[in-house]
């Protein structure tokens, strides 16, 4: 037996779980709407909708709010509400409201005398709201009013998640879709891309990149329209990091996309080379064009060591062997003598002997005189 008072009149009453289902009819006079003490109270002599009716026939011009179904504990502790909007609302009375319910059969055997189902067959909560019902089978609640017949049901998993999103609580809807409560894959499509719009439009770039290959797993149609998506705001170095190489394997054009963002700016061609020899050098993008392209920036603006190098890799790729060679020279660099005898270029000891003397001199005169009869004789 409980007892408490209102500032409403109730119009509906009903049992949910081990709390109440009450449809609260308010007026704009809400305290000339609601009696004082115990007759206003709820308890075992019910609340008495009439009563307070005629206490509102004194009030002229009461024009009612549109009622809410408000969840609420047995110590009248409200725990969630919402707002009905029902044709007509302003004009009706209480008695023209009346609230119905329907439990099906498994979901009243789940309600254990009003104790929560255990938490491995319900592990979500509504907010505020124990779930004691099992999915597939939540109560039905009606509203009928003159006009309207409203059905409501507690929130589901993709209620929850619609919910979550629209208030900025995206890491919580990631979290329920990942802990399998909603299969739909509809529904994590809609959970990033909800997650990743929002970082991007605070300009959280490298958030939003970091979180692509939990958000985006193995859907490559998603990947390939967030590289676009990253590429309209120029953010493509940040996510090139991040962007697979399988299980999914992108289409062509958007590693070569990511590639050739990379060109740009001096500060990401070491980014640029270290993706380059990571990844697959065989039909996940074409290192002809790559390095065209490359060439053409160097052609234009000059190139860094760097750039060389990436330009070299390129040729590699491709087999150009030679292409690489000129570049090692140029560049000076000692892992030239090993790539000469590791690629079989000691013919190309004798065109070129004043790069490598200008390299080291004692380490090209060491081959010169080893692999004298491999060496042919200078033009």
């Amino acid at each position: 037996v409980a007892s408490f008072q209102t500032d409403y009149i109730v119009a509906g009453i009903s049992p949910f779980g081990i709390n109440l289902a009450i449809l609260a009819y308010i007026s704009e006079h809400g305290d000339a709407a609601a009696h004082d003490g115990a007759e206003g109270s709820l308890g075992t002599d019910g609340t008495s909708v009439r009563e307070r009716e005629d206490t509102m026939k004194g009030v002229d011009n009461i024009e009612a709010l549109r009622p809410e179904l408000r969840i609420v504990s047995w110590d009248n502790r409200e725990i969630v509400s919402d707002a009905l909007s029902l044709h007509g609302f302003e004009h009706y009375t209480a008695n023209d409201y009346s609230l119905a319910a329907f439990h099906p059969m498994k979901c009243r055997a789940s309600e254990n005398h009003g104790a929560a189902i255990d938490q491995e067959s319900a592990p979500a909560q509504e907010e505020g709201v124990t779930k004691w019902w099992r999915d597939g089978y939540e109560p039905f609640y009606f509203v009928v009013s003159p006009k309207d017949i409203v059905q409501g049901r507690p929130r589901d998993t993709e209620d929850r998640i619609s919910w979550m999103l629209s208030h900025g609580r995206f890491e919580e809807a990631l979290s329920l879709v990942e802990r399998g409560e909603s299969s739909e894959l509809s529904t994590r499509e809609l959970v990033a891309q909800a997650y990743l719009e929002h970082l991007m439009s605070c300009s959280k770039f490298a958030e939003a990149a970091t979180l692509c290959p939990r958000l985006l797993q193995g859907n490559a149609a998603a990947w390939e329209r967030w590289v676009y998506m990253f590429a309209q705001v120029r953010q493509l170095p940040t996510l090139a990091p991040h962007i697979p190489v399988e299980e999914p394997r992108l289409r062509t054009t958007a590693y070569e996309v990511v590639l050739s963002s990379l060109l740009a700016s001096t500060s990401d061609h070491e980014e640029m080379l270290r993706l380059i020899k990571i990844w697959p050098s065989k039909g996940l993008y074409s290192a002809e064009h790559i390095c065209e392209k490359a060439q053409a920036r160097v052609d234009k603006y000059g190139g860094s060591t760097v750039l060389y190098e990436v330009i070299a890799e390129l040729y590699k790729i491709q087999g150009n062997m030679d292409a690489v060679l000129d570049i090692l020279l140029s560049l000076r660099r000692q892992d030239v003598f090993p790539f000469v005898l590791e690629n079989q270029l000691l013919h190309a000891l004798s065109d070129r002997l004043e790069g490598f003397m200008a390299i080291d001199e004692e380490r090209t005169l060491s081959l010169l005189v080893e692999y004298c009869d491999d060496i042919p004789p200078q033009n």
